[in-house]
């Protein structure tokens, strides 16, 4: 399944999604009590998302326990809404698109605060890790802070 955000108003208003996250953690529960493996595809860094929103898209997938979660950064492409949304936000220039990495399990190509950026970049390389074995006693916040220390001490 391709939740992409586990912000509901981003889903809605930014990507024109209209799907609860009541909805999606349903339909995974289904997908488990039918004995089928869950696969779930997310975006971090969409044009108007805070390091809150990546936040509640950890949460929201693990919640949903999938055995395959991902999640890759959002990538714009000349002509599709969400890449005039990220330019009509400030978050993107379209004069940057020859610059734009190849790879979007590297970095996001919109503009952030640099401390939200370095955040959103650490939580991106750890997310399978962190949604497919949470520890029951220590929140999700709890966790990526121990991750983003870890990364900042170990560069």
């Amino acid at each position: 399944m391709a939740i992409e955000t586990g912000n509901e108003h981003i889903r809605e208003k930014v990507l024109q999604r209209k799907m609860k996250n009541e909805t999606i953690i349903r339909a995974s529960d289904l997908i488990h009590s039918a004995g089928l493996k869950l696969s779930l595809s997310n975006m971090i860094g969409l044009p108007t998302e805070t390091l809150e929103n990546t936040y509640e898209t950890v949460d929201l997938n693990t919640r949903c326990r999938p055995e395959h979660p991902t999640a890759q950064f959002f990538m714009p492409y000349p002509g599709i809404e969400l890449t005039k949304i990220a330019i009509a936000t400030g978050h993107f220039d379209e004069g940057l698109f020859g610059e734009i990495e190849k790879n979007t399990w590297k970095t996001s190509p919109l503009k952030f605060d640099s401390e939200t950026k370095t955040k959103m970049e650490k939580i991106q390389k750890t997310f399978s890790l962190v949604v497919r074995y949470p520890s029951a006693k220590v929140s999700i916040a709890q966790r990526l802070r121990v991750l983003l220390r870890f990364f900042t001490f170990y560069g």
